[in-house]
């Protein structure tokens, strides 16, 4: 590995995708662990921050737990990262433990990474998304991927604990592999203007997937919106305030709805679901199968306006 500096920039350094450095870093980086996912994240500024700048092949950053290689930058503490720029062909890894947070904000951010997920989260930790006021990034993946550590990681972005995508402004996501956005913890999604388009899956939250703003865009050759964890008891989605208009190859939505705008055509079914709750939303289905399908639950409506349209 090189490091790379000059006298003029003590508080950043050239990171070479080839090498590492760190310099002086802010106090406190760490986040309560505690209501992460419902917290306000609009005052970032207010906080320590650390900034990672893309140039294509390099970084500029001024976090000390920062390392990089040929293929990969890796973040391995907590703390709030503003991200800018392009990084091509290579992963934004992110190693941090349970109990801590990693924030990272999105200031027209073009990743693209042909051999796996752009963002990888394999700790513990939670990580948020937020997605800068007034700014566009783009997410992207390659079709091949190279499983050289955990097979079964096929999303853009893709976390092995509790994901936030937050903010006021756009995100485009582009998964040519498999998935878009996968968290194996609790996902959820508060704000932003989203368009997701997917070779497989759009949105996976294994425990649970909250939409409680924004607008949301997807066209999934799979399910649009998803929850494995169902089937086990778990796996709610739960929408309210925000708008989800959907093109799928798959099931629409697979898992418990409740509240939210939700427009979904699908060549399978709509919706499929254990119990189905719907308050104060509205609902629109064209399907090729059946609109809805409840495995053997209830079907509840409050206030809703729903259309649908299936083959059953």
């Amino acid at each position: 590995m090189r490091y790379k500096g000059t006298a003029a920039l003590l508080a950043a350094l050239l990171i070479l995708l080839a090498g590492c450095s760190g310099t002086q870093a802010p106090q406190n980086p760490q986040e309560a662990p505690q209501d992460v996912l419902t917290a306000d994240h609009s005052g970032w500024q207010e906080e320590p921050y650390y900034i990672l700048q893309f140039n294509m092949d390099s970084v500029i950053s001024n976090a000390p737990a920062v390392t990089a290689s040929s293929s990969r930058v890796t973040l391995s503490q907590g703390g709030t990262y503003l991200l800018s720029g392009s990084l091509q062909n290579a992963q934004l890894v992110i190693d941090v433990p349970a109990g801590e947070t990693a924030r990272l904000v999105l200031r027209s951010v073009n990743m693209h990474c042909e051999r796996g997920p752009a963002i990888l989260s394999q700790g513990a930790g939670t990580v948020v998304v937020l997605l800068e006021e007034g700014t566009e990034s783009t997410l992207t993946d390659g079709e091949n991927y190279l499983y050289s550590s955990g097979a079964g990681q096929d999303a853009v972005v893709w976390t092995a604990g509790d994901l936030l995508i937050t903010g006021g402004g756009s995100l485009t996501v582009a998964a040519a592999h498999a998935d878009a956005v996968c968290s194996r913890g609790r996902l959820a999604v508060d704000g932003g203007n989203i368009a997701v388009t997917a070779w497989r899956d759009g949105l996976i939250g294994e425990q649970s997937l909250v939409i409680r703003d924004g607008r949301l865009t997807l066209t999934c050759g799979g399910v649009g919106l998803s929850a494995p964890a169902a089937g086990s008891g778990g796996g709610n989605i739960t929408l309210s305030d925000g708008r989800v208009d959907m093109t799928a190859g798959g099931d629409g939505i697979t898992a418990a709805l409740s509240g939210g705008e939700v427009s979904v055509r699908s060549a399978r079914r709509g919706l499929l679901a254990a119990d189905l709750t719907i308050t104060e939303g509205a609902l629109t289905l064209h399907t090729a199968e059946e609109g809805i399908r409840l495995g053997g639950g209830r079907q509840t409506a409050e206030q809703t306006e729903a259309e649908a349209w299936g083959g059953d």
